[in-house]
């Protein structure tokens, strides 16, 4: 049966490059995508041309693989999963399963996330026990689809939806040495998020992963999946985060150094292979400038979010306790930056 679905998947490199320079702007999410870069002043180490090209035929192929997991026949499913999903990475689904303590595995929405999330429920069976956290169909229908894929497989799989029920949830079952699958690159609410640095902009980004990881002890295993040519899928394990491992005076600023360092790993990802981030046209509206500086000095940095604030006298105004912050910066007893500021 694969090689049925094989053959067709083959056509669809060919087939989208040669409509896809005939497509209306709007129509094409590669072109979508490269004017959102544009607009935030972002420079990928690959030609426009090349990158909506690639980023079309990414989406067409991620698109196919997602039909090949709703209606193949299950023994068909698992044979991919087990025979086309290489693994790679920092460490292993065996080695992740054995840990005495919870996983938090983060699957940002790049390329075939869905056969991602399938991998890690097919790889994780009877070892940890897998809880999906996703925002309910009934607020986002196009997530209705997830539901019956996650449990498509026929494994005990909990699906958990954002708020506080879920959340609670999530966090009992990473305190059970149990594994939690969340996707952490979607602002469900502005009001909520935090802003840290990424590509050399602001960028919001909620702050549930950080707080899963403190309050759960959990480790952080974020997942990559590369849709190939041959119809399989790469899988890479970035490098795994413990909060523990950033411990500050208090848990806002701890919640903040983990998101940062998660997401350094994402900008590493998606600068490597740009193609295969779905979110790319909404950067430029979801992030700002920080200009020119070293994110990784604490001075330069902490510079860079005086001037951002001080730009926008709005946020003064919604925030009170900005004033307090700013004078705080300038404090030599300051060394962290608090993750309250709004981007």
């Amino acid at each position: 049966m694969l090689w049925l679905w094989h053959i067709r998947y083959r056509f669809i490199a060919p087939f989208a490059s040669l409509i896809e320079p005939f497509l209306r702007p709007s129509w094409h999410r590669g072109k979508r995508a490269s004017t959102s870069l544009e607009r935030a002043d972002i420079r990928l180490p690959i030609d426009k041309r090349r990158f909506e090209r690639r980023y079309y035929i990414s989406l067409w192929q991620s698109f196919r693989m997602l039909q090949f997991a709703s209606t193949a026949p299950l023994e068909s499913l698992r044979e991919f999963l087990t025979r086309r999903v290489p693994v790679h990475g920092s460490t292993t689904f065996p080695e992740l399963a054995s840990m005495d303590r919870g996983v938090l595995i983060t699957s940002p929405h790049y390329g075939a996330f869905i056969i991602c999330c399938l991998k890690i429920i097919f790889e994780m069976h009877g070892k940890k026990k897998v809880h999906v956290l996703y925002n309910d169909p009934r607020f986002t229908p196009s997530n209705s689809a997830y539901g019956p894929l996650f449990q498509r497989l026929g494994y005990d799989v909990n699906l958990l939806f954002v708020g506080r029920k879920g959340s609670i949830a999530a966090l009992k079952a990473l305190r059970r040495n149990e594994c939690v699958l969340i996707m952490p690159d979607v602002v469900l609410d502005a009001e909520q998020a935090i802003a840290i640095p990424f590509m050399n902009r602001l960028l919001r980004v909620m702050p549930g992963t950080g707080f899963f990881a403190l309050k759960g002890n959990a480790i952080i295993a974020p997942v990559y999946c590369s849709p190939m040519p041959d119809f399989s899928v790469s899988l890479r394990i970035g490098n795994l985060v413990d909060a523990a491992d950033y411990i500050r005076a208090d848990d806002a600023q701890t919640i903040f150094a983990t998101t940062r360092t998660l997401f350094q790993d994402f900008e590493k990802q998606y600068a490597d292979m740009p193609e295969h981030w779905n979110y790319w046209d909404r950067l430029a509206s979801q992030s700002r400038p920080l200009g020119d500086l070293d994110v990784d000095d604490p001075i330069s940095l902490r510079e860079a979010l005086v001037r951002r604030v001080k730009s926008s006298p709005k946020l003064g105004a919604a925030i009170p306790e900005l004033e307090a912050f700013l004078r705080n910066l300038d404090h030599p007893a300051s060394a962290a930056i608090s993750c309250t500021t709004h981007a």
